[in-house]
């Protein structure tokens, strides 16, 4: 299969200056997550998990679409036991991706764009070329924000895309898209077996039309939803500001975009699986999903169901590991838990992301 189907040309660029005021080292993120982390430490919960303990040697496959400097770390906890998919259409940020994955088998990048219908693509560049899209932004909307530098026009190119099932033949068990508003038509351009073959999906997505005909949280929503997904998170959305003399001015602004997390229901993937519609090692690889996230809840609930129906029994290996993982994940019995770190978080302000 070739990883090199469809490139973007760009240039080299420069980020706006001062663009980036309210994000700097002494803007007190930093502290506050060191904070967290310490907490974290002396509550006695483990951010990350040797998740393979679960899986025994099954292999859990993911999609990350929009890879741009690579898989977030919270994939890094299945080990020898992850493989994963980056699409990654901008040709620098890809060769960066090979440099980056040098030498590890469990990762194949695709420098490929991706679409519902495989069509061409006209990508509306900008300033900064994490923000470019295949839709065109609304400079009305980014003319008076403090953020509008990093979204001026720089220039328009067209380019080939592809349908993801087109792209990839073999299932997988999990799809993260971050494409500057493209998620949706980029899940519309897999199969029916694809879809129903997931256990989760992460998406951007955006609550304003920052840009013309982009689908907002409403349309993915339903999407996912039509597939049998429910929504179980958005991470703190991202917020632009008005451009004023001084950032302590800032309040509310304007909520534009965050992430949203999907999964299929604990009592889902066991009627998956009693139907045969699924494989028992889909079992494990769902309960590992669920505590990449920190959904301790789902996983709790899907191994007392798996009992229930007989998939298991709470002697074997997978039902004891799972249970250890999920009391180390919550802080079940210590001094904190994952929903007062989940608190504190919120109230100290800190960037919450989907991880722990």
């Amino acid at each position: 299969m070739d990883a090199n189907i469809v490139s973007v040309p760009q240039k080299d660029y420069e980020a706006p200056q001062n663009s980036f005021k309210r994000m700097d080292f002494f803007s007190g993120y930093y502290f506050r997550g060191k904070l967290i982390e310490w907490l974290t430490a002396l509550g006695g919960m483990s951010a990350e998990l040797p998740l393979e303990r679960v899986l025994g040697g099954q292999i859990v496959k993911i999609i990350d679409v929009g890879a741009r400097h690579g898989f977030h770390k919270r994939w890094k906890q299945f080990n020898q036991c992850l493989r994963i998919f980056l699409f990654e259409p901008d040709p620098i940020a890809y060769q960066e991706l090979l440099e980056i994955y040098r030498g590890d088998s469990g990762v194949k990048s695709f420098n490929t764009a991706l679409s519902s219908g495989g069509e061409n693509l006209k990508i509306h560049v900008t300033a900064s070329p994490d923000s470019s899209s295949p839709f065109e932004h609304d400079q009305a909307f980014f003319s008076k924000l403090n953020m509008q530098a990093f979204f001026k026009p720089d220039h328009v190119v067209e380019i080939g895309s592809k349908k993801l099932s087109d792209v990839l033949s073999e299932n997988v068990d999990f799809i993260k898209l971050d494409v500057e508003g493209f998620e949706l038509p980029i899940l519309k351009g897999a199969s029916d077996e694809f879809m129903d073959h997931l256990i989760g999906i992460e998406a951007e997505v955006s609550y304003v039309p920052w840009a013309k005909g982009i689908p907002l949280f409403g349309e993915v929503d339903a999407f996912c939803r039509s597939k049998g997904f429910g929504l179980c998170n958005l991470t703190q959305p991202g917020q632009y500001h008005y451009s004023v003399p001084d950032s302590r001015l800032d309040a509310l602004g304007y909520v534009v975009s965050g992430d949203a997390l999907y999964f299929r229901s604990p009592e889902q993937v066991v009627q998956r699986i009693l139907d045969k519609r699924w494989e028992l090692s889909r079992l494990p690889v769902a309960l590992t999903v669920y505590l990449a996230y920190g959904n301790t809840e789902f996983a709790y609930v899907l191994l007392q169901e798996a009992v229930k129906a007989g998939l298991t029994k709470v002697t074997d290996s997978i039902y004891v590991n799972t249970l250890d993982l999920i009391c180390r994940r919550s802080g079940s019995g210590k001094l904190f838990s994952y929903r007062v770190i989940r608190q504190l978080k919120r109230t100290l302000r800190v960037p919450m992301g989907l991880d722990f």
